[in-house]
């Protein structure tokens, strides 16, 4: 019985310490704009440089989704990417 209850309680640790580091691990992204004008989200999880190479990052770091979205929205709106 002394077995299963630390088995429960160190997965029960585990779980939690996974919890609380998984928002940390999370990538930012930055939007980068090929040779053709199209906008793309970029994400961080892969360091290797994007391949073509004929793109180049036109913004800062976006810590969300929602934030590439609205700032992909709007730089369509102010015609600096073509819309898809």
């Amino acid at each position: 019985m002394r077995r299963l209850l630390l088995a429960c309680a160190t997965l029960g640790l585990a779980a939690s310490a996974f919890a609380v580091t998984s928002p940390v691990l999370a990538s930012p992204y930055h939007l980068i704009r090929w040779s053709s004008g199209y906008c793309q989200a970029w994400d961080e999880f892969w360091p290797a440089p994007g391949w073509p190479t004929d793109y180049s990052i036109i913004s800062g770091r976006l810590a969300t989704w929602d934030e590439v979205i609205a700032t992909k929205a709007r730089l369509i709106e102010e015609r600096r990417c073509r819309p898809e």
